[in-house]
Order: structure tokens, then sequence, then C-alpha cells
């Protein structure tokens, strides 16, 4: 079995409040008008596939297949989501 752990501990995800399975401040804080179409898909679709913890199971070869993208393009997302979870 694999064993996976928060790369930042600090950033595991407690629920608002005001209830969402994503959170609001994506949209009141105006973050998805800076990603692009693959950064959102990406977060989307680690949301969905998220555990408790917030990680998620899947390989990239399998994110690439569910989202058809290619590898250089999962890792432009992934990269820029990164960059951009930062500043929140």
């Amino acid at each position: 079995m694999i064993v996976k752990e928060p790369v930042l501990k600090n950033r595991i995800r407690k629920i608002p409040k005001s209830f969402s399975w994503i959170d609001h401040r994506l949209v009141r804080q105006r973050y998805i008008e800076s990603c692009s179409h693959e950064q959102s898909a990406l977060y989307l679709f680690l949301v969905c596939v998220a555990d408790a913890r917030g990680l998620s199971y899947y390989a990239d070869k399998s994110i690439m297949k569910q989202l058809n993208m290619d590898m250089n393009t999962l890792r432009q997302a992934r990269s820029g989501l990164i960059v951009k979870m930062r500043i929140l």
C-alpha cells in the first residue's frame, strides 16, 4: 500500500462555515480568473478525488487519461497551481 503524507501539513483544508466542496475564495477573491483551463480542470479533479486529508492517490498517467492531457500540460498545470496556492 502506498503511504502518502501532505507536502505542507499546515495547508490541510479545513471546511469553512460557509461550506462548499470547492473553496469559495476561488471565485470571491478572483483566483479562478488567473487560472488556465488546464489548471482549473486539474484543481477540480484533485478536489473531487481527494481523501479527508486532501490527498489524491491518482498517478500522473491516470490523471492525464481522465483530463485528456499530455505530460507537459499536466506538469505546467500542476506547477501553475502550486505557485497560485502559495498566495492563498
